[in-house]
Parts: C-alpha cells; structure tokens; sequence
C-alpha cells in the first residue's frame, strides 16, 4: 500500500499531496478534478487513513500532545 494522503486546510484553496515514503510535499496540479469536487461538497472523505489531525504549530505534534 501507497503511504500517499491528498489533502487541503480551510481557507486555502489549493489541495496537497504528501508521500510519506519520499517525505514530500507538493500543490496537486489539477484541483478541478475529481479531488476538487470532493472538497467542494464540504462533507468529510476519507479512505485508507486511521488517524489524522490539524494541528497549528506543527511543533505541538512532538510536544507529547498525543502520548
């Protein structure tokens, strides 16, 4: 399995694709596709991901927030 996530934050209107395994990240080109729809609906969509949170620092991740 691919660990690949697309993703966007509110507010912005771009959508991201993260791979884990390359430890990249990186603006998804076509936003007006099928990614672009789903967000547009506003309900949540996910698959083939357990766990996610936003967090804002990103420092507050490896605070022990989570321990």
């Amino acid at each position: 399995m691919s660990k690949t996530v697309v993703f966007g934050f509110p507010g912005d209107s771009q959508i991201y694709v993260a791979d884990v395994e390359a430890g990249t990240v990186k603006p998804l080109e076509d936003t007006d596709g099928r990614a672009g729809e789903l967000r547009a609906s506003r309900a949540p969509f996910i698959r083939g991901v357990d766990f996610a949170v936003a967090l804002a620092p990103a420092d507050k991740a490896f605070s022990g927030l989570f321990d």
